[in-house]
């Protein structure tokens, strides 16, 4: 067992993925996000308190985790530090994946469906709803 990072034991990790082998990301309660380079676990820091339901990406990025029981937070990896994303509705979002082209899609709480690529209008790449 690895224990690089301690936690409660009563702390829960929600979901694991990895762009690589040395490069996994894990995220749970209280905005944690955890990182295991291969040889270790850090921890690194979201800025936020709620929960992190899952994580997913592409090797050459980006990186996303979602969440936000009731109020919809995402975060985008950049240069190792979490940068959250503005969002168009403040509903808990539970689902993310990365398409191969760096099209972002995300569901969440009460239907939300959010989609965020140049495509979608925004020129900056900003989410905005399907």
């Amino acid at each position: 067992m690895v224990t690089d990072v301690t936690f409660p034991p009563d702390f829960n990790f929600y979901k694991v993925w990895g762009a690589r082998p040395d490069d996994v990301h894990i995220v749970g309660e209280g905005g944690v996000t955890v990182h295991w380079d291969g040889t270790r676990f850090s921890r690194r820091d979201t800025g936020v308190s709620d929960l992190l339901f899952t994580v997913h990406g592409r090797a050459s990025g980006p990186h996303i985790t979602v969440g936000g029981a009731g109020n919809g937070l995402a975060f985008s990896l950049e240069d190792n530090k979490w940068s959250r994303e503005r969002l168009p509705v403040h509903l808990g979002l539970n689902g993310v994946y990365v398409r191969s082209d760096g099209t972002t899609l995300a569901c969440g709480e009460r239907g939300v469906l959010l989609a965020r690529a140049v495509a979608c209008g925004d020129p900056a790449g900003r989410a905005c709803a399907l």
